[in-house]
């Protein structure tokens, strides 16, 4: 019943701009998710819909007390704790909350009241249970805070501040979605990528099929060392590897499961051809240097 009575809201004509805007993010988000999809040889249509049902579900969130609570962190809106505070203002904010619920039974029996740090005078609604009112707003006399609490009573029955939600975290909820997505793609796809690129280097290098080449690998970078055993794998080309224990910061640095442990598993499981022909320490000098003793035991 909400949802149907807020896209009734929007659709009004006074919402034009509001309702192009719309439009033009949903072709937006579409367009975007399509591209990120396109790679992975997802149908360009099957993208666009994925686009537009992650903007839905955006929204959808938006509209949740998880949306609200992001807007309120946004605005700086934190629950009053000062006894003097609350013995002032909730007398105040119930009344109005009650005579706004006398006058238009659509606003909702639970909305709260929150503050900022803000010393002016002023009060704002936000989201579609939320009133914030600034710190300052408590020095006023008490029928100029009732004004002001009326009046954002009156945002939260004519739903306005229900657009914020969806401008402001229905948008920030969907570009972070895609941009995980995107991130995810790249991850899981980053050493495809490289295998062909491989490919083509050792192709342009005159390596061919029944080849053997040489190849040290450092722990530092065990992507790129894989995307080298399947492309050569991929072209018949016989690899002899060194394999290092040792890794950088964003390398294969848990002690647990280096990359030699990794290429060992994977032949093991009959997953990669060739095991290592020799496993070193790393590090500098290839002497495990800068190694606990633990770990170069």
């Amino acid at each position: 019943m909400y949802f149907i009575d807020l896209f009734k809201r929007i659709l009004r004509k006074s919402n034009i701009f509001l309702i192009i805007y719309l439009i033009l993010n949903v072709l937006i988000i579409s367009g975007c998710s399509a591209l990120v999809f396109y790679s992975s040889n997802v149908p360009v249509p099957v993208g666009l819909l994925i686009g537009a049902a992650l903007y839905a579900l955006s929204l959808a969130v938006a509209l949740s007390p998880f949306g609200e609570w992001l807007l309120r962190l946004q605005t700086g809106c934190k629950k009053i704790c000062r006894t003097d505070y609350l013995n002032y203002i909730m007398p105040l904010f119930r009344e109005v909350h009650e005579r706004a619920c006398e006058l238009d039974p659509s606003v909702p029996a639970d909305v709260q009241l929150f503050m900022n740090d803000d010393k002016s005078a002023n009060a704002f609604a936000t989201g579609r249970k939320t009133i914030c009112i600034t710190e300052g707003l408590l020095r006023m006399p008490p029928e100029q805070i009732k004004a002001a609490l009326a009046h954002e009573f009156g945002h939260i029955a004519h739903k306005d501040t229900d657009l914020i939600l969806f401008v402001t975290i229905g948008n920030m909820i969907i570009t972070t979605v895609l941009l995980l997505l995107r991130l995810f793609k790249n991850f899981i796809h980053c050493g495809a990528d490289m295998a062909a690129l491989l490919v083509q280097m050792l192709t342009e290098a005159g390596v061919e099929t029944g080849d053997t080449i040489g190849a040290g690998f450092s722990g530092s970078f065990p992507t790129m060392n894989l995307a080298l055993l399947a492309a050569c794998e991929a072209m018949q080309v016989k690899l002899i590897y060194i394999a290092s224990l040792g890794a950088s910061t964003f390398g294969a640095n848990q002690p647990e499961f280096t990359f030699p442990d990794m290429v060992c598993r994977l032949y093991l499981e009959g997953k990669l051809q060739t095991p290592p022909a020799l496993i070193t320490p790393g590090g500098d000098y290839d002497c495990g240097g800068e190694m606990f003793e633990e770990d170069r035991e």
